[in-house]
């Protein structure tokens, strides 16, 4: 034995190293068999003779032989090999190794290599080999016998190889025998292949051995060999029980259906008992109550535990409407052994309705919609179902739209929970998206459903939102009462304010440990508003620690899609407070106040405020945190109606107290004295925060102007008329002002309908009446209709406004005082007198430099001094040149300086001004804007400001040095004469131009705004108090 064993380790272990050499020579080896004698492939027993067969194949060689393969390093055909050489076969040769019969190790590897003539190695291939040398073990799990002379055996086989117990590795079962004693059941399990390690099975044998005992005899394909006996038998003529009770409905999905049901496929379930395997073909049930089949056999008859099976059957049914049914279920034991029973009667009621969507979002909502991150969230959908119920097996979501890679398919709930009687709630968990923007859309898709069949589907848009919230970098932290901002005391409550901007809602959460130890101090919630185009956040924390140095607070925004900003970091000093209730670091004193007093003659008639400017001088190193105004006091404090504080701010030493008082009779008073304490709290020089100290402040509101009296009385007379005089002509004026707009516009209308009619007639001069001068009067008939045309045209435009010249001119202030004094009208004739008159005054020779005379003598004819007056800026002008829009603009303007001039002493208490100063702004506004300049009167002064213009105007518009030019020359020829018909005709055609261009002008006035409003457009006595209602 020990010799054999050293064989097989050496014919194992023996190796001899070659050389390795590459050609490219086709070569083939294939092994074919490696086995003990039992000829099971990879397997010997323990002591066996192995056998390998190769298949070889060389590549310009006819005869391979022994010497060319090997077993590791050694040769076929060494004679441990006991070859009996190599058999040509097909084009190839069979090699084969034999060893003697040895003993083996439990596992071993081997290499078979192929070798050319020349001993380069070719090809090779590797074979494992195992031991099996365990018998099979046998567990006979149910065996009986029944009345008719048969007998059940229900086994189980298994096998393992060289380890007992690992069934992963074996030979495999070859066969089970079946022996009465002796004699040998012709029935028997046989195996084909090799490698089944675990046999199960069920044999019907007969008869009924009359030894009362079954014998089983397995075998492996190394015919290891395994026996087991039954230990007697009992006569099985038992029927299966049928629990009733367990008798249950449910959908495809799983879901049980104890009262709803509608047309569809079930499965119906009952629990039957017995010792035996129930049989399910010989297993039946009766559906005709539910409107299925009869006699359906069961799918399926499974032991669960025990003695205890599960038969199911599955049918479709018709229902058409609530109903009570029953079934009638028959269940049978392999050896025919049968019960049948009748469920009891239940009623259904048919369930028709679909679910209705109560809700389906993502848990993530603003303003109704949902949003996604990509951040997982749990999408959720709340049915409305009173019937059958849900089951998660019946809700399925199509979510490609949030990405196809994720959720190529449709994905099924991953919970559906009844919430109460009437709703139930799905949900997905963990869904994410990858996309970056935009709105996809999710549906609820078929077979979403009721357990009773009702289908239901819908859509939801998601938003996509991967922004982040933007906080603001300012967070404001005041200390609740003392309104401190820069410092904090010990105990003080704090009202904490940030700011965000999201297009989402906004939660956020602050982490205040630093400062103040509480649940939840690392991630306190605020109470977020929105507040236009950002969110505002706040937090109110009760009594904080300390003291702490440069404690730090974070702050961090989340949006509705949980998207976190930026965490903004806070440092405050939380300071300890001076235990001294009675501070004293600092003195007060009034060092300016304005205005130095106040003037008596308004005191009496409107409200008058004053400031007064506090000086602290402190302690050194002694700061101001906050400095608050308590009630002024004293005799006096009756007079006052209001007092404030500015300039108060933390660190500030020059607070200003504000006074306004009640208009009140200052006869007999020279001054009020009053006492204003101060409240300031301190940041001392040890860095403390000192109590409240108490600093009283001194004012003396002094008066000017002589006593009051006639002089007040007086200036509410004086503001009494303006009121007065506004009241009696602000509004009529107006009101003309506004007729005379409204008559400018028609104006308008009739002078661009008479400049249409010219253009015609300058059109049928130029182009038309040389055509029929040149045809002798006989021109084609198309031109002379044109020429009829034209004169009919120009005919009509011209006498319509003819009817209209002088109330045109007179509201445009262009009326002709020659036309106007001749005029039979006796209106007509005043207003062309009174503008003759206004000529001839201003023409007087007094009134010019004697070298401008011979200069203005030459355009006296044509341009008369009133025409180059401006009656807008001077009501004046207006006057002198009979303009009377003219006249009413300037008394608009005259209300607008009244009004204010009420207005400025309205609001003398807030703005500081005198009434003085304001009758000053009065009387100029009178100078400037309705007497206007008095030099402006002059004839001279009016000529130069015309011929200024006019140079703006050139400088401004090139083409209006043509304008001038080509009327100056075109005077000449206004009618055709002999040798300048070419002349004529160029200067008919200047003309149409210019007609042309004052049409388009006409037309842009209407567009153009008509500003009328006087005093620079604001219209002060809207600021009037009293005019506020008229």
């Amino acid at each position: 034995m020990k010799l054999n064993r050293l064989i097989s380790i050496a014919i194992a272990y023996l190796m001899i190293a070659l050389p390795v050499y590459s050609a490219d020579v086709f070569a083939e080896l294939n092994v074919v068999r490696y086995s003990g004698e039992d000829n099971v492939t990879g397997f010997v027993k323990r002591e066996d003779v192995l056998t390998i067969e190769a298949e070889a194949q060389l590549e310009n060689d006819n005869n391979i032989t022994p010497d060319q393969v090997y077993l590791e390093t050694t040769p076929f055909s060494n004679p441990l090999c006991n070859s009996p050489g190599c058999t040509a076969l097909n084009g190839k040769f069979k090699c084969s190794c034999i060893s003697p019969r040895l003993e083996w190790s439990n596992s071993f590897s081997f290499d078979v290599r192929l070798f050319s003539d020349n001993d380069q190695e070719r090809d090779s291939e590797p074979i494992d080999i195992k031991v099996d040398d365990i018998d099979p073990e046998i567990t006979i799990t149910d065996i009986a016998k029944s009345g008719d002379n048969r007998v059940a055996v229900e086994f189980t086989v298994k096998d393992s190889a060289y380890l007992e117990g690992n069934y992963d590795i074996c030979s495999g079962i070859k066969r089970v025998e079946f022996w009465d004693g002796s004699t040998k059941y012709s029935e028997e399990v046989n195996i084909n292949e090799p490698g089944d390690c675990i046999v199960d099975d069920l044999k019907i044998l007969e008869p009924i051995p009359d030894s009362g005992i079954i014998i089983l005899k397995a075998y492996d394909w190394l015919e290891n060999e395994a026996t087991a006996s039954s230990t007697g038998l009992a006569i099985d003529i038992t029927s299966p029980q049928i629990d009733t009770n367990t008798f249950r409905i449910q959908s495809p999905e799983g879901a049980v259906l104890d009262e709803f049901l509608g047309s569809g496929t079930y499965n119906f379930i009952v629990e039957v008992i017995d010792e035996s395997s129930i049989d399910p073909d010989s297993s039946l049930i009766d559906l005709s109550d539910f409107g299925g089949s009869s006699r359906l056999p069961a799918v399926s008859c499974q032991r669960l535990y025990g003695d205890v099976h599960e038969c199911i059957w599955t049918d479709t049914i018709f229902a058409q409407g609530a109903f009570s049914a029953s079934a009638e279920i028959t269940a049978a034991d392999i050896f025919g052994n049968s019960n049948t029973e009748t469920t009891p009667a239940r009623p259904y009621g048919i369930d028709s309705i679909a679910p209705v969507i109560s809700s389906f979002n993502t848990g993530y909502e603003y303003e109704g919609r949902s949003y996604i991150s990509i951040r997982p969230v749990n999408i959720s959908v709340l049915f409305e179902e009173s019937g059958s119920g849900f089951n998660k097996g019946n809700a399925y979501l199509s979510m490609r739209e949030l990405s196809s890679d994720l959720y190529p398919t449709s994905r099924q709930a991953d919970e559906c929970i009844e919430i109460n009687d009437s709703f139930w709630k799905c949900t997905w968990f963990n869904i994410t998206t990858t996309k970056t923007t935009g709105t996809p859309e999710i549906y609820l898709v078929p077979p979403t459903s009721d357990d009773a069949g009702n289908s239901v589907r819908t859509s939801k848009l998601i938003y996509v939102d991967i922004t982040s919230p933007v906080p603001e970098e300012d967070v404001d932290i005041v200390a609740i009462g003392a309104e401190r901002k820069d410092y904090l005391a010990v105990s003080d409550s704090l009202e904490i304010t940030a700011y965000a901007e999201d297009g989402s809602g906004i939660t956020a959460y602050a982490d205040i440990c630093s400062i103040k130890a509480m649940p939840d101090c690392d991630k306190l919630e605020a109470s977020c508003v929105k507040e236009t185009e950002r969110w505002k956040c706040q937090w109110v924390i009760n009594s904080i620690s300390g003291p702490f140095e440069d404690a730090e607070l974070n702050f961090t925004f989340y949006d509705t899609s949980m998207n976190p900003s930026e965490t903004i970091t806070e440092q405050v000093d939380v300071l300890a407070v001076e235990a001294n209730m009675t501070p004293d670091y600092w003195a007060a004193k009034v060092v300016g106040k304005q205005p130095p007093r106040l003037d008596r003659q308004t005191v009496n008639v409107y409200p008058q405020r004053m400031w007064f400017d506090v000086e602290l001088k402190g302690v050194q190193d002694a700061s101001t945190l906050n400095i608050e105004l308590d009630d002024c006091v004293g005799a006096d404090a009756v007079y006052i109606d209001d007092q404030s504080i500015m300039n108060n701010e933390a660190g500030s030493t020059h607070p200003y107290i504000i006074l306004e008082l009640k208009t009140f009779d200052v006869s007999g008073l020279d001054e009020l004295n009053l006492t204003c304490p101060l409240e300031i709290t301190t940041l001392t020089p040890e860095n403390t925060i000192s109590q409240p100290e108490t600093e009283n402040v001194n004012l003396i509101v002094g008066f000017f102007n002589f006593p009051l009296g006639e002089a007040s009385n007086s200036l509410e007379s004086e503001i009494d008329s303006a009121k007065n005089w506004v009241y009696d002509l602000y509004g009529t004026v107006h009101d003309l002002n506004e007729f005379v707009k409204q008559a400018k516009d028609i104006c308008r209308i009739l002078a661009g309908l008479k400049d249409i009619g010219e253009l015609f007639t300058h059109l049928r001069q130029v182009f038309v009446l040389p055509v029929d001068a040149a045809s002798g009067g006989n021109a084609a008939g198309a031109t002379h209709q044109v020429v009829t045309a034209s004169s009919r045209i120009g005919a009509a435009t011209d006498a319509a406004y003819t009817g209209f010249e002088f109330f045109c001119a007179l509201v445009t202030c262009k009326v002709d005082p020659d036309k106007a004094k001749a005029s039979d009208n006796k209106f007509i004739n005043i207003m062309g007198s009174w503008q003759k008159a206004t000529d001839k005054w201003m023409l007087n020779k007094n009134l010019w430099p004697e070298e401008s005379q011979k200069i203005f003598n030459k355009f006296e004819n044509d341009l008369p001094p009133s025409t180059f007056l401006n009656s807008r800026d001077s009501i004046v002008g207006g006057a002198l040149t009979a303009c009377i829009p003219g006249i009413l603009f300037g008394l608009e303007k005259a209300s607008q300086i009244q009004c204010q001039y009420i207005s400025c002493i309205q609001n003398s208490p807030a703005t500081g001004t005198t009434v003085d100063l304001c009758k000053k702004i009065k009387s100029y506004g009178y100078c400037k804007y309705v007497v206007g300049e008095i030099f402006q009167i002059s004839p001279w002064t009016g000529f130069i400001d015309m011929l200024i213009n006019s140079i703006k105007q050139a400088y401004a518009d090139p083409l209006y040095i043509l304008d001038v030019a080509s009327y100056i020359i075109c005077m000449k020829f206004e009618q055709p004469t002999a040798g300048h018909h070419i002349a004529y005709h160029f200067c008919e055609l200047a003309r149409t131009v210019d007609l042309y261009k004052s049409i388009e002008s006409n037309i842009e006035s209407f567009t153009a705004a008509d500003d009328i409003s006087a005093y620079g457009g604001y219209d002060y006595c809207a600021d009037v108090e009293d005019f506020k209602s008229e």
